[in-house]
């Protein structure tokens, strides 16, 4: 099961030229790769939680979990949390702002299952300047997070068509046979050349078994 969210219009924040085509792009990737997608387009704060639960009810047998989201987002609290678009970005420096990915991660912890997290945001730290940022909160066994930069950076948009990371991440699921590692490995070396080194997309894993999302066969 794969769920993709994209944010492109903000009530109060900047257009996201990309982000709701590179959400659509990443479903019809998974679609092609045999998973049952949900899309989720410039949602608000509560149709995302009730997506979210919805999803999680029909990924109930589901061993694997995938989330893809394209948003605004900081880093805040040792995590990094993604707005939606009723969310208040302009006014980001207060840290309880947005949904944080530990939210994705506890919705399909109700049992054992391999979860893997794709976060295409920005991870600037609100504040950073009057204080230090705090230590990345604990993961669970079994998630794979991969961010679309490191912590304290942005994340580029794309103007046109795809952003820098959905657009490395699409070409990376094409290969069959990658596991999560050489898989984020793959988009990491993508996106620093297309950005000329600016931007570094960021993994965390507690991965209790291998992953291939690729694994040969098309849908």
């Amino acid at each position: 099961m794969a769920l993709c969210l994209g944010m492109s219009r903000y009530r109060d924040g900047a257009f996201l030229p990309s982000a709701v085509r590179d959400a659509a792009l990443m479903a019809a990737r998974f679609r092609a790769l045999g998973f049952q997608t949900d899309l989720v387009r410039d949602a608000s704060q509560n149709e995302v939680l009730l997506a979210l639960a919805r999803w999680r009810l029909r990924a109930r047998g589901s061993a694997l979990a995938v989330i893809y989201v394209a948003a605004h987002g900081v880093q805040s609290g040792g995590q990094t949390r993604f707005f939606p678009t009723d969310a208040p970005v302009r006014q980001a420096g207060g840290r309880d702002a947005g949904l944080p990915d530990h939210l994705l991660i506890r919705a399909v912890s109700d049992r054992p299952r391999q979860k893997i997290l794709f976060l295409d945001c920005c991870r600037g730290v609100p504040g950073a300047g009057a204080e230090q940022p705090l230590p990345a909160v604990a993961l669970p066994g079994g998630v794979h997070i991969t961010y679309a930069a490191q912590p304290q950076a942005p994340a580029y948009d794309g103007m046109t068509r795809h952003s820098p990371f959905a657009a490395a991440l699409d070409a990376a699921l094409m290969q069959t046979g990658l596991d999560m590692a050489a898989l984020a490995r793959r988009v990491r070396l993508a996106v620093l050349r297309e950005t000329g080194g600016a931007q570094v997309p960021w993994s965390r894993s507690s991965l209790l078994l291998p992953v291939v999302l690729n694994q040969g066969e098309t849908g």
